[in-house]
């Protein structure tokens, strides 16, 4: 819930070149707003979501099936 972190994570996958195919940011009252993004890129994921989690302000990343997939 601070300014500049959505524009972090998507320079992060900008200059990976990824495709961002959705965005949905949820608040919660009681604690930090999660931002789920979804998008697709050539090469392991591993080092992506090492470089999303170092973005300042995130507290943490998980990997999750896309939405069509649930």
């Amino acid at each position: 819930n601070q300014p500049g972190i959505l524009f972090g994570l998507t320079r992060v996958l900008a200059g990976r070149a990824a495709d961002i195919t959705y965005v949905d940011i949820i608040p919660h009252p009681d604690r930090d707003a999660e931002i789920y993004l979804e998008f697709s890129v050539e090469g392991p994921i591993e080092p992506l979501q090492a470089e999303l989690a170092g973005v300042a302000g995130v507290t943490g990343v998980e990997v999750t099936q896309p939405f069509s997939r649930i």
